[in-house]
Formats: C-alpha cells, sequence, structure tokens
C-alpha cells in the first residue's frame, strides 16, 4: 500500500564560523529575538543594524543642514562599518564546535529514524530523516535533496530542527530572511501542533524565528514546513550561539528528549488524518 503522505524531519549537521559580532552586541540581539515579530518587515532579519544604516543613509538625500548631515553620517558609519567588518571577518574566523546549532538537531533526527525504524504503527505515511549539509554556509544542501527527490509538493509536511539543546524547547510559526521579510509555515498544520502543545506540552511556547534556515528554501520551493523547533535558555537567548563556547556541556538533554517525544506526537497525529 503506498503511503498517501510523507513528513520529513530534517536538521542539518553542518556548523558556523564563529560570529564576534553577536559576541558584542549581545544585549541588542536579545531585544530583536524577542521582540522580532513585532517589529516592521525590514528589521526583522539578522541584518538588522545594516538595515538601519541603510534608512539612516536614506535621510541623509532630505537632510540640507549641515549639522545634523554631519550627525547622521557619523551614526550611519558607526553603524555600517563594524557590521561590515563584522560580516567580511566570517570568511576567516574558525568554525565553531556547533552541539547547539545544530548537532542538538541532527542528533534528534537520527534517534527519531531508530526509534520508527522498528514502528510498525505508522500505516499512511512515509517518514524521511534527513540531515543536510551546507545551511550555515549558503549552499543549501536541502535545496539539492529538494531538486533531485521530487517530491509531491501537495503531500509532503517538513519538519525543522534547529538548535534544540537549551533550556526551553520553541515551536516557531515563522521565520526572516536577511532582508527581514517574513516566511510563515502552514497555519493549518501548525494549528495541529498548537492542539498537540496544549494537550501534552503545555510548556512548549510559540516563536517568532528572526532568521533564515532551511525551512526558507523549502517554502521557496512550494513545499509545507508545519514548525522549526529550536530553543532558548531563560534569559531569552542563547549565549554560545555561532560561538567557539558551542559545546557539549552546554547542551540540555531534557529538552532534545522532549523536542523528540513532541515530534513522535505530530507523526502520529498526522499519519491518523486522512
Amino acid at each position: 500500500k503506498k503511503p498517501k503522505k510523507t513528513i520529513v524531519v530534517v536538521g542539518h549537521y553542518d556548523t558556523a564560523r564563529s560570529n564576534i559580532g553577536l559576541r558584542f552586541l549581545r544585549p541588542l540581539s536579545k531585544n530583536v529575538v524577542m521582540n522580532a515579530e513585532k517589529l516592521p518587515p525590514f528589521f526583522r532579519g539578522p541584518s538588522f543594524l545594516i538595515n538601519v544604516g541603510v534608512v539612516l543613509n536614506f535621510f541623509m538625500f532630505f537632510v540640507y543642514q549641515p549639522a545634523a548631515f554631519a550627525a547622521i553620517s557619523a551614526l550611519t558609519l558607526l553603524i555600517l562599518l563594524p557590521t561590515t567588518i563584522t560580516m567580511f571577518s566570517l570568511f576567516f574566523t574558525p568554525f565553531v564546535p556547533g552541539a547547539f546549532d545544530n548537532a542538538s538537531g541532527a542528533a534528534v533526527v537520527m534517534s527519531l529514524a531508530s526509534r520508527f525504524s522498528h514502528d510498525k504503527t505508522i500505516k499512511n505515511t512515509r517518514l524521511v530523516f534527513l540531515t543536510p549539509g551546507a545551511e550555515e554556509n549558503k549552499i543549501h544542501g536541502i535545496e539539492t535533496f529538494l531538486r533531485t527527490t521530487k517530491l509531491d509538493k501537495q503531500s509532503t509536511i517538513f519538519i525543522n530542527l534547529e538548535g534544540v539543546g537549551a533550556d526551553e524547547l520553541k515551536i516557531a510559526n515563522g521565520e526572516s530572511d536577511y532582508f527581514g521579510n517574513t516566511w510563515m509555515y502552514d497555519q493549518e498544520l501548525f494549528s495541529i501542533i498548537k492542539k498537540i502543545r496544549d494537550s501534552k506540552f503545555k510548556d512548549v511556547e510559540e516563536f517568532y524565528v528572526p532568521a533564515s534556515s532551511d525551512s526558507r528554501i523549502i517554502i521557496k520551493n512550494g513545499f509545507k514546513v508545519a514548525t522549526m523547533f529550536t530553543s532558548l535558555n531563560k534569559n531569552n537567548y542563547y549565549d554560545y550561539y555561532h560561538q567557539t563556547s558551542d559545546t557539549l556541556d552546554k547542551i540540555n538533554f531534557k529538552t532534545m528528549n522532549e523536542c523528540e517525544k513532541f515530534i513522535v506526537e505530530i507523526i502520529k497525529t498526522i499519519d491518523k488524518k486522512s
């Protein structure tokens, strides 16, 4: 009997280069992370500061007072110069260990693959467990997967895992690209996930991700993303994100276990639906 639908659980396994900018701008980063959904679209993405500089630069064309022009020019330079230097430094900084981003996500994907290889209760769904590379370095292994596998766009559902080893698990409803554009996940599928959360995982909060992931590539190619699981520490941030200190000793394995159990419930629930 051919399965009626496909669920792809994905968690990339490559790591990023160390981002010194995140270390120095930690207070600002924390604020943007928690309030991204409330910000205008242009300011929601990871290039938040550069976008602020671009807007200030635009106003310079309408300022004719020398003192005001000089002040805006200085502020624009103060914003753009360090952020530009930080961006170029990413070509030379070391790759981080990546225990949080994204060994934690890839590990849960592999654990789920092992679990469902022995599960005979899933009758109507083909399960694919995927750990692509090249997510951090903008080559997009997921795009190659989508192009070569020829999955049906109407019957295929993606669940993405990005950094699930912090203290508090989150279910994301959407994300931003580098220019602050909004990419929302499938609302019908997300409503199913919220019902599961309300029933069995009440401590898991909704979250809007102010950065781009494999989910954006999936949506761009016409597929459905149900949610992206991620996590934050109790200070509403993850201090070791894209840092050389992102090591195994910082991982909260209880959160990873909770993430796995949640996804098991999602798969079983979707499998039962016609």
